[in-house]
């Protein structure tokens, strides 16, 4: 199923996509140790154990983020799409309402930043 998988990527063009390995049901083998990593991107878990899927989430969020940086931004009441647009497509970890408009923190990626660059908030 891997390979299948990787031709049918490599098929649509689609080339050094950040990829985890996920070996499910480690609950079913008395002798299975998870979750448990392999590597840096391959993760032994059970779908039924807490512990396996705050790992799989960790694992997710890290591989997803990994060229993300965090940026405060001050965007004015007057751009209210932007923020629409930062509360759609980012991950936010603070939000606050000034006299000034909205300051949001955010994780952004090189071609977000670029459009949110008119908005950074260096105070």
């Amino acid at each position: 199923m891997m390979a299948v998988t990787e031709a049918t990527l490599a098929d649509i063009g689609i080339h050094d996509v950040p990829t985890i390995i996920i070996d499910n049901k480690a609950d079913l083998r008395a002798d299975t140790v998870y979750p448990e990593m392999v590597g840096d991107s391959e993760l032994i878990f059970s779908a039924r154990d807490q512990a396996s899927l705050e790992k799989l989430a960790a694992l997710i969020e890290e591989k997803l983020f990994a060229h993300e940086e965090t940026h405060r931004y001050l965007i004015p009441f007057s751009d209210g799409q932007v923020v629409s647009y930062i509360n759609d497509h980012l991950k936010i970890d603070a939000t606050e309402y000034t006299d000034n408009g909205t300051r949001i923190t955010a994780a952004v990626d090189a071609t977000q930043a670029g459009r949110l660059a008119k908005y950074l908030d260096e105070d």
